[in-house]
């Protein structure tokens, strides 16, 4: 009907397409799309990283580069989450390293820091986590400790899931969901004593984990996201 016109209905369609599962519905907005801006080609690399495609996430974002599209701080942040979920550790190093370049100067943020504590964590490379963290211009924030957390439950890293919930408590001292990670960490690994230590000291502080929400319709379901 024409409508793809408008670069603002555009980037909405593909948006809206993309989280309600339909990637190949998004991906023909886009190339129908007349006036596509950054915003389309970031909207476009959301989807891919929503939809855990790594590799055409990366692809995309090179086709960014090569057509001159100007890549921004919300381009790296996709990228790099698309990088986590697909596990490509070593285009995820590139990229982080090519932020600060020349070409590009986008000066990281804890988002991006988050990114990279997640993909590396997952991998099991926590010696590179600690070398990445302790060099970060500014202090940690939660999403750099979250990551970190997530990425110990994994890996049954109970030292350093310690530590991270330590930094997390001073961030946020009334999250019961980090106790509930490190609580399952020492379960992982067969120490209930301190398992249960850990939700004993939660509820000593009237913390209680949140259920998570989902909607359907008009109907609300309710869901438990962690028990």
């Amino acid at each position: 009907m024409g409508f793809l016109s408008s670069s603002l209905l555009g980037n909405s369609l593909i948006d809206m397409y993309a989280k309600c599962g339909q990637l190949s519905y998004s991906e023909n907005c886009f190339h129908e799309m007349e006036n596509k801006d950054t915003i389309s080609w970031n909207t476009m690399l959301s989807a891919y990283a929503m939809h855990d495609q790594g590799e055409l996430a990366v692809a995309f974002f090179s086709l960014m580069q090569e057509t001159n599209v100007r890549v921004d701080s919300i381009s790296f942040i996709s990228v790099l989450s698309a990088c986590r979920h697909a596990g490509l550790i070593q285009v995820g190093r590139d990229i982080f390293t090519s932020m600060c370049g020349k070409h590009h100067n986008v000066e990281p943020n804890m988002e991006h820091y988050a990114c990279m504590v997640d993909l590396l964590g997952c991998a099991g490379l926590f010696d590179e986590v600690l070398s990445l963290i302790n060099k970060m211009p500014r202090e940690p924030d939660v999403q750099v400790w979250g990551a970190l957390l997530g990425a110990c439950k994994i890996h049954s890293n109970v030292s350093l899931g310690e530590v991270a919930l330590h930094h997390l408590l001073k961030l946020e001292p009334g999250n019961a969901a980090h106790y509930v990670v490190l609580s399952d960490i020492y379960a992982q690994c067969g120490r209930w004593n301190d398992a249960r230590r850990t939700r004993s000291h939660m509820n000593d502080h009237g913390l209680k984990k949140i259920p998570g929400y989902s909607w359907v319709g008009a109907h609300k379901q309710v869901s438990c996201l962690s028990c």
